[in-house]
C-alpha cells in the first residue's frame, strides 16, 4: 500500500506465483493483473481507481479488517484524497492538512 504524489492515487497491491489465484479479485473488486517480473514467473494485483479502493475498504476491510500495521494506512486511504489538495496549495490550511496527513501515513512503519 502506497500513495504516488505525482499522480494523486493511492495503490493497493498484492504478489502472488499463481495468476490465478489474483484473477477472481478483478471480478469482485476491479484492478488488474500484471507480471511482476521479465520471467513472467510471477504476478502483482494492482488496484488505484478511487471508486475501486473505497469499495474494497468499504465491503472488505470493514468486515474483515487487518490484524497488522497495516489497517492504519488502509483507515487513512479516503482521508488521502482530501489531504492531497493541499500538496502544492499557497492555502497554509490545506497544506497544513497534507503535511499531517503525510505524517500520520509514515507512522504506519513504527
Amino acid at each position: 500500500m502506497y500513495f504516488n504524489k505525482a499522480s494523486g492515487q493511492v495503490f493497493i497491491s498484492a504478489s502472488q506465483k499463481n495468476k490465478y489465484l489474483l484473477d477472481p479479485l478483478i471480478d469482485t473488486y476491479g484492478g488488474r493483473v500484471d507480471p511482476n517480473n521479465q520471467k513472467g514467473d510471477a504476478f502483482k494485483y494492482i488496484m488505484y481507481r478511487k471508486k475501486e479502493l473505497f469499495n474494497m475498504v468499504d465491503n472488505y476491510f470493514d468486515k474483515y479488517p487487518l490484524r497488522t500495521m497495516k489497517k492504519n494506512r488502509i483507515s487513512l486511504i479516503k482521508e488521502f484524497y482530501e489531504a492531497i489538495l493541499g500538496i502544492n496549495s499557497k492555502d497554509l490550511e490545506l497544506l497544513n492538512k497534507w503535511v499531517l496527513f503525510t505524517d500520520r501515513w509514515e507512522k504506519y512503519h513504527n
